[in-house]
């Protein structure tokens, strides 16, 4: 049977729990790394050409306290790391901040299941059915419209000054022009009432990324041509 990126995932991250519910004070990823699982030696016999790098959070929780504890494998701030699909989360946190309750010009507020849609397109969606969306199959059409919404100087912005530092969200996913920094415009539909436009906004451009291995892959297409060589991801 063949698994899934996702089955390994989760399988790990039980493992993981179960080391550390059983009072385990090693770094837990450092044990299962040396488990031998085939899967998992042929990532660790060539650490360098896989690039591996692991964060894990354990979230404990009692009648009071929350407490976390991070464990890392191979974390390197200086070295490029493509995050993929992880960028959907905080987009999607920084999308209901900035919308849910917010007033529209004709006095409307704006709530979890108010219409919405992208200048140009078809579709017509909501705050609740992207985020779902998001979380359940990982829609990259959903994330696109939430990008548009909150518009990439405001995601950046609003993570460093969250103390997230050491990350650009800097592109929609799988569309062309996905680095276009001009944002679309956004037409509310409130109840029973006229529509809103929140017209879109023009970003800055993109900080190139001055980082270590920044060039990544031996080929990638490009308008349905197959280039050879590197991808630059700065």
């Amino acid at each position: 049977m063949r698994r899934s990126k996702t089955t390994y995932t989760l399988f790990f991250i039980l493992i993981v729990q179960c080391m550390l519910l059983n009072g385990q004070n090693t770094n837990p990823l450092i044990e299962i790394l040396r488990s031998g699982g085939p899967a998992i030696s042929r990532v660790m016999d060539n650490l360098q050409d896989h690039q591996l790098q692991i964060k894990y959070t354990y979230i404990s929780r009692d009648a009071v306290d929350v407490t976390f504890e991070t464990y890392d494998f191979q974390v390197d701030a200086s070295h490029y790391f493509y995050p993929a699909s992880s960028v959907k989360l905080p987009v999607a946190v920084l999308a209901l901040g900035n919308y849910l309750g917010k007033k529209l010009k004709n006095g409307k507020r704006i709530d979890l299941d108010t219409p919405y849609k992208i200048e140009g397109d078809t579709v017509i969606s909501s705050l609740r059915k992207d985020v779902e969306a998001i979380f359940a199959v990982s829609d990259n059409e959903a994330f696109n419209r939430l990008f548009e919404l909150v518009g990439r100087d405001s995601i950046n912005n609003r993570l460093k000054n969250k103390g997230i530092e050491n990350v650009q969200i800097v592109h929609r996913l799988s569309t062309p022009n996905s680095a276009e920094s001009k944002t679309k415009s956004v037409i509310f539909y409130p109840k029973r009432r006229k529509s809103d436009t929140l017209i879109g906004y023009s970003s800055t451009a993109i900080t190139a990324l001055q980082l270590e291995g920044i060039q990544k892959g031996k080929g990638f297409t490009r308008n349905d041509s197959l280039i050879s060589g590197s991808f630059d991801f700065s």
